[in-house]
């Protein structure tokens, strides 16, 4: 490949390739973490009972019979 018997001419070999200055990339990479954090939440329920008092009238009936005796014509006893 490279013929390193040649002369050298101003501290190079005559008929060599020129050095190749290596080029940099950067890439930049991200990964993405999921980190669990406890935060103390508190609920408090507050029950509250209301009674609603629904009267209902509960009707009564009474009958109340009556009897006379009349007598016609005749006198009382």
């Amino acid at each position: 490949m490279y013929n390193f018997n040649r002369p050298m001419i101003g501290g190079m070999q005559c008929g060599c390739p020129l050095p190749i200055i290596p080029q940099c990339k950067v890439i930049h990479r991200y990964f993405c973490k999921d980190l669990c954090h406890v935060v103390p939440c508190h609920t408090q329920v507050v029950n509250h009972t209301i009674y609603r008092h629904n009267y209902v009238p509960q009707y009564t009936c009474s009958q109340t019979n009556t009897c006379q005796d009349i007598h016609l014509g005749k006198p009382c006893c």
